[in-house]
């Protein structure tokens, strides 16, 4: 991501969000490369069968594939926290509970929590400028839109959800997308096939 960029916002943005503030060009890359979601699926696929023999020691060679460097370490931080009550910091996800004016108390967001046996309080923060907490918006509508969908199999909120997102915002490419997920996932999209036959 531009330094530019990362001075004028005042933050250090979290690596996907070069999806947001890049788009053409990350757009123009992905298509010149296999899908990130089948990279994973194969890896995980490959793994299994890897971890399928007890007498493996060692960390293959596919996990660094996978991405998610340090997730182990931080995960094991997080609990060792957890169980022995340290109040120690760290970055989780949680339920908004106001932490972030402009979101919904039951919003997820991913921030600094003091962490005991309790569980994860978030720390408190200062507000989030306009131009950050805008697309932080989006984002929560869309989610909050695409599991109305999921759940309810309803096509009116599939279109508000698509439209919604940051990446879409627009008509043509939200009905287009529309087809395409619901001819592409359907075996994964029952609630929608059941819609689809009741019409």
């Amino acid at each position: 991501m531009a330094g530019e960029l990362i001075r004028e916002l005042g933050v250090l943005p979290s690596y996907y969000l070069h999806y947001y503030y890049e788009h053409d060009a990350a757009v123009r890359q992905m298509k010149q490369e296999t899908p990130r979601a089948q990279v994973v699926a194969d890896t995980e696929k490959e793994l299994l069968e890897i971890y399928a023999d007890e007498r493996v020691d060692e960390k293959p060679p596919q996990l660094d594939r996978r991405g998610g460097a340090w997730y182990s370490e931080a995960a094991t931080a997080l609990l060792a926290s957890l169980v022995a009550g340290t109040g120690d910091n760290h970055v989780v996800n949680v339920r908004n509970a106001g932490t972030i004016a402009g979101l919904a108390d039951d919003d997820v967001i991913e921030t600094l929590c003091r962490i005991d046996g309790d569980g994860a309080t978030p720390l408190p923060q200062a507000p989030v400028a306009p131009e950050l907490l805008g697309l932080i918006q989006h984002v929560s509508a869309y989610e909050r839109l695409a599991v109305e969908a999921a759940v309810t199999g309803d096509r009116v909120a599939l279109r508000k959800a698509l439209l919604a997102h940051p990446l879409v915002g627009q008509w043509s490419l939200v009905t287009r997308l529309e087809q395409l997920l619901l001819e592409t996932g359907a075996e994964h999209l029952p609630r929608f096939a059941v819609q689809k036959v009741a019409e």
